[in-house]
């Protein structure tokens, strides 16, 4: 969702100067000039951004970290003693027994807090291949156990083994359900109101006659891509039915007609509001242009993306038809991820009321119907681009991804690097290569991978086309809902530019089971002039689904012309498909792009694995740097200390629901749909070539230390999806607005002793990490008062978790590098020391707040792939500025 706003090239971009705030630009070794420009362009970004704001917002130690949004501080209500050692953490599920829940408590997923030997994720077993009238999901599991709870003794007195009353409790992704997929209506539907508009729309009433029948195991599992050659399909598999088959197509091209007719009607261009028009009138603002880029003397795409639907070339409409179609065919899952800024990730709305959740929540009862689990992802976050995720881009943005979106022109835009790095990366990473969309701004680079790589490509429109204008409120009224002060007259413009009418969102509904401990806001914080309201993300969530809906329909009928139904293997197999683009990724490279980072350029033409604690992410509880982490002697490590309120779903949101009369397309697309059928959840797992493998090999000479500490990161699950439940912590003022991008990082400093990992599965020889270098020494409260590594042989002196939390000292710059600063690593065992102009050398800016260090870059590192243990650590700074460093990523190939 791109910017319109008039930035020009002397000045920074308004999210990036709300990025400034929320993350203080970083204290290099500097010159004095250099410190001078940089101080004064930072007290242009304060004064700029918060001379909108009242004094006490900027004095606050409660200021949010999300854009403008203020929902608090996420603070740890124990206080923490380092005299004592901390406890280990169990194999138990966290105590959420006494928390209130709505609705059912899924399946616990793996504790990442086992032996960093060990794999964190068994892998599924095999699963039958389910039939399309079968959703792929859960509705009902286990209820959890308790929290982990271990405790031990002063070191300096006990052994570790021995316990105490002290003890931690991990409210992250770990120890968190895993939310249910299922998307159900909200409010739920009367039967009456049902059934009249069954009468009227249709609905879905397949039924399989020889269910039970069918082959119990997964077929398709056997073959690469699950590309299983027609031949090969079992006796009785649905696939060959054709009985099945003729019942089934026929009523998956009726679901998707009646999905774009609703949506049509929701925007006043159905059947019934123009009787005169063709479809393909009607649906003018859904369409998408098809370009031939390839031809030099005809039309092309212009600056912007289109008032209608947006752009794509009729190769890469079909290559989106082909991976439906493999969908359909083998019951595989379809991937939709979106990377972006603030505006995509729809700050100032509430998290379900971003475009790419509209889109999933349309859509995933059509995917339902047919058989095929959807999983939609929003894992853009504001005040930064895409870069920081893009170098670890397969844990990052996920393995599995049919459709990839970047947005985020307003942070990146200019950057053309970091946007060649997104689209590269996603292009070769994954376990598949998706069909690229540009949410703004980034034409010319997909259009070089269209041209050089056969890669498919599109770009989202605005649909303006088909929004009428309105002269005054009396008649903006009147407009069909979805369509209201959208597009005004001059004369009228102000009533499209006030807030009350862009946003429609609220902090809290008043429920007897949850009450909070924070007064709630009124409504979520960022409802400022550059962030879209729910309407804009309405309309781009709608296109993206019409777009979708054609492209199934487009493969439905594709598959009912075939002779007797037997769809041909080379309309949707797509391994040699995935293949041939990858290696001419691989081949070609943009002028200007991904090579031009001060990194290694081998970076660029590999898969490159992931670990942080930003969020949102694919798969939280796998993708953590301290899913990594080595406990220290004490049994510790970094966690997540904020308990977090309830879990399970919100309650109803009256702020949600449609006016009378509106089209309510979410109802219209469930209708038929039987959730008590719902009953398998699709797996959500990495591949093995991400996990452990077991090799590990004890560094005596490397000890992890006492003094690392995790920064307030946001409990819950936290995974960008529909569902997620991330946030829900104490001092919250806006809990309904559900946004899961945060900013987290484990803190040290130079007395916090050696952070050991175990990084799995190492074969090209690349290890980066990234570090945020400006944070204040207060929000590392684990080392309070001592006087050297890990305070060993010193009395151990109390610290104060919740104050650290709690202080973010925005105007306070970051202390300086002393001159006996050393970052020192280790890999295997094997330690390698920079002083402070060796290490000033080796860190790189790669984009604004975004500073990385190499630590290893040897093509020859292993012959084969194995597990590597690596350890850092920052000394010579602890009796003097105390600086203090935050490790947010760790990438590793």
């Amino acid at each position: 969702m791109a910017s319109k706003l008039p930035f020009d090239d002397h000045k920074l971009e308004m999210e990036e100067v709300e990025g400034l705030i929320q993350s203080p630009p970083k204290k290099t070794v500097e010159s004095s000039s250099q410190a001078s420009i940089r101080k004064i362009g930072n007290r242009w970004a304060y004064c700029m951004l918060f001379s909108a704001f009242a004094l006490g917002m900027l004095l606050s130690s409660d200021i949010n970290i999300w854009e403008l949004s203020v929902t608090g501080n996420v603070a740890d209500t124990t206080q923490k003693d380092p005299s004592k050692p901390m406890p280990a953490p169990t194999s138990q599920a966290p105590d959420i027994n006494s928390l209130p829940t709505s609705g059912t408590v899924p399946d616990l997923i793996p504790n990442p807090t086992q032996d960093p030997t060990t794999d964190p994720s068994p892998q599924p077993t095999p699963q039958p291949t389910p039939q399309p009238s079968q959703i792929l999901d859960k509705d009902s599991t286990p209820p959890p156990t308790t929290n982990p709870t271990v405790s031990t003794d002063d070191p300096k007195t006990t052994s570790s083994s021995e316990s105490s009353s002290e003890s931690y409790h991990d409210y992250g992704a770990s120890n968190y359900p895993i939310p249910s997929r299922v998307v159900k209506p909200d409010p739920p539907l009367l039967p009456q109101r049902e059934s009249d508009l069954a009468q009227e729309w249709g609905k879905w009433d397949f039924i399989d006659k020889k269910q039970g029948q069918r082959p119990s195991n997964d077929y398709c599992a056997d073959f690469p891509n699950r590309d299983i050659p027609h031949d090969q399909f079992p006796t009785d598999a649905w696939q060959t039915d054709i009985e099945y088959l003729k019942d089934w197509l026929d009523q998956g091209i009726k679901l998707a007609d009646r999905a774009m007719e609703a949506i049509l009607s929701e925007y006043g261009h159905g059947e019934k509001d123009e009787a005169k028009k063709s479809f393909e009138e009607r649906s003018e603002m859904f369409q998408m242009t098809m370009y031939d880029l390839a031809d030099e003397k005809g039309p092309k795409p212009g600056k912007d993306n289109g008032t209608n639907g947006g752009w794509t070339t009729n190769e890469s409409f079909q290559g989106l038809v082909r991976r439906l179609l493999h969908a359909l065919v083998t019951n595989d899952s379809f991937n939709v991820i979106l990377g972006g800024h603030s505006a995509a990730a729809g700050h100032g709305n509430h998290f379900k009321q971003s475009y790419i959740m509209q889109f999933h929540k349309i859509m995933e009862p059509v995917f339902n119907a047919l058989g095929v689990p959807l999983l939609s992802r929003n894992l853009a976050r504001g005040g930064l681009g895409t870069l920081q995720d893009s170098l670890g881009f397969r844990d990052m943005y996920g393995e599995d991804i049919d459709v990839l979106i970047w947005d985020s022109g307003m942070t990146e835009g200019r950057d053309k690097k970091a946007v060649d790095t997104f689209y590269r990366q996603g292009l070769i990473s994954g376990n598949r290569v998706p069909y690229i969309l540009d949410g703004g701004g980034s034409k010319n680079i997909i259009s070089f991978y269209h041209l050089n790589a056969n890669a498919d490509v599109g770009a989202i429109g605005s649909g303006m086309v088909g929004i009428p204008e309105c002269v005054d409120e009396i008649q903006c009224e009147k407009f069909p809902y979805a369509t209201r002060y959208m597009k005004c007259s001059a004369e009228a413009a102000s009533l499209c530019n006030e807030n009350e009418n862009r946003f429609n969102s609220n902090c809290w509904v008043e429920r007897e089971d949850v009450k909070p401990t924070k007064k709630q806001n009124a409504k979520p914080g960022s409802q400022v002039k550059w962030h879209p309201g729910f309407r804009f993300h309405q309309i781009e969530g709608r296109i993206l689904a019409f777009t979708v809906l054609r492209a199934i329909k487009q493969g439905l009928e594709k598959w009912q012309q075939a002779d007797q139904y037997k769809l041909p293997d080379d309309a949707w197999h797509v391994t040699n498909y995935y293949t041939e683009i990858r290696t001419k990724t691989i081949e070609n490279n943009l002028d200007g792009g991904c090579k031009e980072l001060p990194l290694p350029s081998r970076m660029c033409d590999i898969p490159i694995h992931g670990r942080t604690e930003f969020t949102p992410r694919p798969n939280p509880e796998l993708t953590s740097i301290v899913s990594l982490v080595k406990v220290n002697e004490n049994g510790y490590k970094p966690h997540v200390a904020s308990p977090y309120l309830y879990t399970g779903p919100d309650v109803h949101n009256p702020f949600m629901e449609l006016p009378a009369g509106a089209i309510d397309v979410q109802a219209i697309v469930n209708l038929g749909r039987k959730f008590e059928d719902d009953r398998r959840r699709a797996q959500e797992v990495t591949s093995s070539e991400n996990m452990l493998s077991g090799f590990h090999r004890e560094m005596s000479s490397i000890v992890p230390g006492l003094g690392w500490e995790m920064s307030s990161i946001m409990p819950g699950y936290c995974d960008g999806s529909y569902t997620s439940e991330c946030g829900r912590h104490a001092d919250n003022e806006c809990l309904l607005s559900g946004h899961n991008d945060f900013r987290g990082g484990l803190l040290f400093g130079s007395y916090s002793g050696w952070l050991v990992m175990t990084l799995p599965a190492i074969r090209h020889g690349i290890i980066v990490v990234k570090i945020e270098s400006w944070h204040q020494p207060s929000e590392l409260s684990l080392v309070k008062g001592w006087t050297s590594i890990d305070n060993k042989g010193r009395r151990l002196l109390r610290g104060n978790v919740t104050e650290a939390l709690g202080s973010r000292e925005l105007k306070a710059d970051p202390p300086e590098y002393c001159d006996n600063f050393n970052f020192e690593f280790a890999i295997d065992g094997k330690i390698t020391t920079w002083n402070k102009a060796r290490f000033a050398e080796e860190s790189k800016n790669v984009q604004r707040v975004v500073e990385v260090v190499t630590l290893l870059d040897e093509p020859n590192f292993t012959d084969n792939p194995k597990d590597v243990e690596l350890a850092i650590r920052m000394t010579g700074c602890g009796d003097s500025t105390r600086k203090t460093f935050s490790l947010t990523h760790v990438y590793f190939a």
